[in-house]
């Protein structure tokens, strides 16, 4: 016993720091699965939600436009769905170890966030471009501006994505430490939530100036004033909570 202990001094916190990686790794993905399903729900919840007001839209207030707006968002909703489902396959590799988990982790967070990227330009792009269809003047180059926020928007989260995959590949191969993933994680995800605070708060100011523009043109806009509105107000109350619940779902990876 002497000799195996000269031998391998550190054995016994070897194994320590091994079952704590594991533990670690096991949380994480407890905590990354409970956030998704609500979030999985939150965007069923939003698919419903966008039919609802489509056939409300369509047989109330008899306006085409307003109904193949919600059409479109429903299709942004089902790659929202689509990404958060890739997260949710990741509760299947708790039983691997730790050091394939993240690399497991890694493949599929690219996915997510390729998805989830896809979702947000088209609901931005849907969102904005149904109130600058109104405008005749000056709409060129309100569009440009709008497309190069939604174009911010699209990029951001996949350039971080691969930025961080590249540190934390570095990390495995390199060092071989995957417990520095956790913080590199935390710094990951606190950086982008900031960026797409960021650009969230471009767009809305941009948003607001639009319909600010909007309402002073009375006599173009008051045939389609009330279904605009619940339009309106409906797609900042979606994207405000759904924005929360994939924040929250990205730091609960931490």
């Amino acid at each position: 016993m002497q000799a195996d202990d000269s031998i391998f001094p550190n054995s016994t916190e070897f194994r320590n720091i091994s079952l704590l990686q594991n533990i670690k790794c096991a949380k994480t993905t407890a905590s990354f699965s409970a956030y998704n399903i609500l979030a999985i729900v939150c965007v069923f919840l939003s698919v419903l939600l966008n039919i609802i007001c489509a056939v409300v839209i369509r047989y109330h207030f008899r306006y085409y436009m307003v109904y193949r707006i919600y059409g479109h968002m429903c299709v942004a909703d089902v790659f929202g769905l689509l990404s958060l489902l890739t997260r949710i396959s990741l509760v299947n590799a708790s039983n691997a170890p730790c050091y394939w988990h993240f690399l497991y982790t890694e493949a599929t967070e690219f996915v997510y966030q390729s998805l989830w990227s896809v979702k947000e330009f088209l609901t931005v792009t849907i969102s904005m471009a149904s109130y600058l269809v109104l405008q005749p003047e000056g709409q060129e180059m309100r569009l440009k501006s709008v497309n190069l926020a939604c174009l911010l928007s699209w990029v951001t989260p996949i350039l971080f994505t691969a930025i961080i995959m590249a540190i934390k590949w570095y990390q495995i191969l390199v060092s071989n430490r995957p417990s520095h993933f956790f913080e590199a994680r935390r710094t990951y995800y606190g950086i982008q939530n900031s960026v797409s605070v960021f650009i969230g708060t471009i767009l809305f100011l941009l948003f607001c100036v639009t319909m600010v523009k909007i309402r002073r043109m009375r006599n173009a806009v008051q045939p389609l004033e009330r279904p605009f509105e619940i339009c309106r107000k409906q797609m900042m109350i979606q994207s405000a909570v759904i924005r929360i619940i994939s924040s929250s779902s990205k730091l609960g990876l931490g």
